[in-house]
């Protein structure tokens, strides 16, 4: 089985989507530092995947994948453009006490438009 998921995360590392990372970052609710110490990569590292710089290799891919609790297909990019948040239906009480972390974690399970 390890075998096989590392040929998965291999795969997948070839079509990463930046997108998916920070959207999976987003919706567990971490910053990029807490991601990046959870797969023992830098912030930067995290910063340089979520802005299509650099992509992971696959032994990074498949513990990002287990530090988001998402199956490593989950970072491949199908070819279809990632949806657009729609935010119409977005509330926030207060954002003076809404942080950041609960904003954008609110915003990445928001539904969708489709492309």
């Amino acid at each position: 089985a390890a075998l096989m998921s590392g040929e998965r995360a291999r795969s997948v590392a070839a079509i990463f989507s930046p997108d998916r990372l920070r959207i999976a970052r987003q919706a567990a609710g971490l910053r990029k530092s807490e991601l990046a110490r959870r797969v023992e990569v830098t912030p930067a590292a995290i910063g340089q995947y979520e802005n299509a710089v650099t992509r992971p290799g696959a032994a990074v891919l498949a513990r990002l994948a287990l530090a988001l609790e998402v199956p490593v297909e989950f970072f491949a990019d199908d070819g279809r453009p990632m949806a657009d948040t729609d935010t119409s239906r977005a509330f926030f009480r207060s954002l003076r006490k809404t942080t950041l972390v609960e904003r954008e974690r609110a915003l990445a399970r928001a539904p969708r438009r489709r492309a």
